[in-house]
C-alpha cells in the first residue's frame, strides 16, 4: 500500500520525464521537415490497427495495445484522432502546433490526415507511463479527485505539469460522478498561473478568430471552386447547344446526269455532295 503523497510524487516524476522526452524530440533540427505519412480511411478521422502496424512496425504490441486503450473510445478497433490531435498540440513546439492545427483544418476540408511520425514516439511514451500509473493505482484502492491533486501540488509549491494532467484525464473516467468532468477540469486548468497550461487548455479568442479566418478562407475557396465548375459547366452546355449541328436530312434526287445526294438544313440546301 502506498500513500497519496507517494502517488502524487510519482506523477510529478512522470511529468518531468515527459518534459525531458518532449524536449529531446522537439529540439531536433528541422523537426518540422521529417517525413509525413497520410492515412485515408473512408474520409473518417480514424486509423485502424493494421494501418498503424504497417506505418510503425517498430511499435511494440504492448505499446499499440495501450494506444488503443487510450484513444479507442468506442472499442471498435479504430483510433479517434480528435483526442489525438488535442494531445499533440500540447507539445511546446510552435511549428508543430501550427502544423497540426492546419492538418485539422485540412482534414475538415479534404478528409486528409497527416501526422509527423515522431509524434507517435511521444504517444508511446505516454502510454507506457499510463501503464505504470495504473499499476500504482491498484495499490491505492481509491479514486483520486483532481481537486486533491491540485491542492497537493499547490501546498507543496510544486509545478503543476500539464503532461501529468493529460495522463490523469486519460486514466480516470470522465463519466465518474466522484471526479471532476473534463469541462470543469479544463476550466480549472485555464485559471492557473501557468502559461503552458493556459496555452493548452484555455479558450483563446485569438486562436478561435484565426481558426475561423482559416476555415472561412477554405470554405470560400471551396465555394469559388464549385461556382467556377458550375459556370464552366453552363458555358460548356451553352457552347454545345450553339454549335451542335441541326438535324440534317439526307435524300437522293434523280437528275438527268446521275444520283446526287443533297443535304437539306432547315428546308434549305446547305451543301451538295457528289
Amino acid at each position: 500500500m502506498i500513500t497519496l503523497d507517494q502517488y502524487f510524487n510519482v506523477l510529478s516524476q512522470i511529468g518531468q520525464e515527459a518534459e525531458n522526452f518532449k524536449h529531446s524530440l522537439c529540439s531536433l533540427e528541422n523537426f518540422e521537415s521529417y517525413s509525413y505519412w497520410s492515412a485515408l480511411t473512408n474520409n473518417s478521422m480514424l486509423l485502424n490497427i493494421n494501418q498503424l502496424q504497417d506505418q510503425f512496425p517498430t511499435l511494440s504490441v504492448q505499446g499499440i495495445a495501450m494506444i488503443y486503450k487510450v484513444f479507442d473510445s468506442d472499442l471498435d478497433g479504430n483510433l479517434n484522432f480528435s483526442d489525438f490531435f488535442d494531445m499533440i498540440i500540447s507539445i511546446d513546439n510552435p511549428i508543430l502546433r501550427q502544423e497540426i492545427t492546419f492538418r485539422k483544418v485540412e482534414y475538415k476540408i479534404n478528409g486528409l490526415i497527416q501526422i509527423n511520425v515522431r509524434v507517435f514516439e511521444l504517444l508511446q511514451f505516454y502510454c507506457t507511463k499510463l501503464m505504470e500509473l495504473q499499476q500504482i493505482k491498484q495499490q491505492l484502492h481509491c479514486q483520486i479527485d483532481f481537486n486533491v491533486y491540485f491542492t497537493f501540488f499547490k501546498n507543496k509549491h510544486l509545478k503543476i505539469d500539464h503532461y501529468c494532467y493529460f495522463l490523469l484525464t486519460k486514466e480516470y473516467s470522465k463519466h465518474d460522478e466522484n471526479l471532476i468532468n473534463f469541462e470543469d477540469f479544463y476550466k480549472l486548468l485555464s485559471n492557473q498561473d501557468n502559461n503552458a497550461i493556459n496555452e493548452l487548455f484555455s479558450i483563446n479568442l485569438e486562436k478561435i478568430q484565426v481558426a475561423q479566418v482559416i476555415m472561412k478562407r477554405f470554405e470560400q475557396e471551396k465555394k469559388n471552386k464549385k461556382h467556377k465548375q458550375f459556370i464552366n459547366k453552363q458555358q460548356q452546355s451553352a457552347w454545345q447547344l450553339q454549335n451542335s449541328p441541326k438535324q440534317i436530312q439526307y435524300f437522293s434526287v434523280q437528275t438527268n446526269d446521275k444520283n446526287e445526294n443533297r443535304i437539306f438544313e432547315d428546308q434549305k440546301i446547305s451543301e451538295w455532295t457528289y
